[in-house]
């Protein structure tokens, strides 16, 4: 019949006009957009410190073995050992370090992320030859590969007041996609600096509050 079918062309029309052609961008919402900056960040200085081998350690140790408890004492050991060894190498507070891998993998030396990210730093395979690992859940490795990565990070911000939060958004979304976007970011990667700053905030009060005993 003629009039079913002019109905059935009409919802078929009306169907096709709401659809999305699979060669339109999808809808804005789909996508974060870097509209944050570090405007209202500290002026944080993480290099130019005095490093203390057994304070920093405790600091740190202290902080794995109160928030994660999963984290075996050896490996805590190991780990908080490692951070400030490498730490004092590169003359990176190991604190920031301890607080970014909190971040990462909650101290989880054999954490693997849905991207393939693996260990303590959560580094990336096709990072390993440059920073010379070739086992990414041996702490030793990790810990030397995360804080040689970060330090990179930082010197490429090096003339930025604003350098510790635009490294540590570096360390999670790269260097170049940071100074893409001309310093600015998405909500998503401001939340990952934010959270790793306030780990580093924990850890200097615990190591504000710890007493030295030879």
């Amino acid at each position: 019949m003629v009039i079913p079918s002019i109905i059935f062309c009409l919802v078929l029309l009306v169907g096709l006009g709401n659809a999305q052609s699979p060669l339109s961008p999808p809808p804005s919402s789909v996508f974060q957009q870097a509209t944050e900056t570090f405007d209202d960040h500290p002026n944080l200085d993480v290099e130019n410190i005095v490093i203390d081998d057994e304070l920093d350690y405790l600091a740190i140790r202290q902080f794995i073995t109160r928030y994660y408890t999963r984290t075996s004492s050896d490996d805590t050991e190991r780990i908080a050992r490692r951070l400030v060894q490498y730490g004092k190498e590169n003359q990176v507070d190991p604190k920031l370090i301890a607080a970014l891998m909190a971040r990462e993998s909650s101290f989880n030396r054999e954490a693997i992320s849905v991207t393939g990210a693996k260990g303590l730093g959560q580094i990336k395979d096709f990072n390993f030859s440059s920073l010379q690992i070739t086992d990414p859940f041996d702490i030793d490795q990790n810990t030397k590969g995360t804080v040689t990565y970060m330090k990179r990070m930082l010197t490429r911000w090096r003339d930025d007041s604003k350098r510790v939060s635009l490294a540590l958004a570096s360390y999670f979304k790269g260097h170049n996609a940071i100074a893409r976007s001309e310093k600015r970011v998405d909500v998503t990667t401001k939340r990952y600096v934010r959270d790793i700053l306030a780990h580093y905030q924990t850890i200097l009060a615990l190591r504000g509050t710890l007493a030295y005993h030879p």
